[in-house]
């Protein structure tokens, strides 16, 4: 295993040798035309190219700490939001005299099951129109 090792910096060492040969012809060539401004764009690529920027453990610990408060912060939203609305059909209930929580319970039971007809009668109603219409448009077409 060692030997590999030796052999992958060996191999690291010569490939940032080569590059370190195409930065000096390249700064050679750059400082004949003497530009300083791209000299020092060609310094800064090189650098790059060498010790690529990376975030350091710190930075990445940190990173992922504000994502988990920004995660924590919208949860909260979010459990304050439930508790309100848990908290208004309490009172709602409490004031329609309803105390235990069977009653409480049942009283929403009733009413999702009157929603719910509500909701199919509307369905039905819809349906019957649309068939109306679909009936209405045949006998135009005959």
């Amino acid at each position: 295993m060692s030997r590999e090792k030796m052999k992958a910096k060996k191999a690291k060492a010569k490939e940032r040798a080569t590059e370190e040969e195409k930065y000096k012809k390249r700064l050679f060539a750059i400082r004949k035309k003497r530009s300083a401004r791209a000299t020092a764009k060609l310094e800064r690529q090189h650098r790059e190219r060498i010790e690529p920027a990376h975030k350091t453990h710190m930075e990445k610990i940190s990173d992922a700490v504000e994502h988990n408060l920004e995660m924590l912060k919208a949860l909260e939203e979010e459990y304050v939001i439930a508790q309100q609305s848990k908290d208004n059909l309490d009172e709602e209930l409490a004031a329609e005299g309803y105390n235990s929580l069977e009653e409480k319970i049942n009283a929403m039971k009733e009413k999702a099951v009157e929603i719910v007809d509500k909701v199919q009668a509307e369905a039905d109603e819809k349906a019957e129109v649309d068939e109306n219409k679909q009936a209405a448009k045949k006998r135009n077409q005959i």
